[in-house]
């Protein structure tokens, strides 16, 4: 069982955090331009790990890199909205801080 306080959580925070990008999002393998969905994922994760140095400052830059990819008719998705990742980047913003 994963639990929130061992050291695979902690190395697991330490894997998301060292993947995020300048732009405060994340990418899939091999690098390249960042994601509306593997970013709302990974601030998901990130808003459960626990209290660790760098992970307001991860979540404030997570929060900003997807608020900025909203699309005029409310709606979170690269290139256009979609109902998959705008349901990913609502539960991610909305998550247990």
């Amino acid at each position: 069982m994963f639990y929130r306080n061992s050291s695979s959580s902690a190395k697991a925070f330490q894997y998301l955090i060292s993947h995020q990008n300048s732009d405060g999002g994340w990418s899939g393998p091999g690098g390249g331009s960042s994601t509306t969905a593997l970013t709302a994922m990974a601030l998901t994760a990130l808003r459960q790990c626990p209290e660790m140095p760098g992970k307001p400052a991860a979540i404030r830059k997570a929060v900003r890199y997807l608020l900025s990819g909203q699309h005029g008719d409310g709606g979170f998705g690269d290139p256009g909205p979609t109902v998959r990742e705008t349901a990913l980047v609502y539960n991610a913003l909305n998550g247990d801080p």
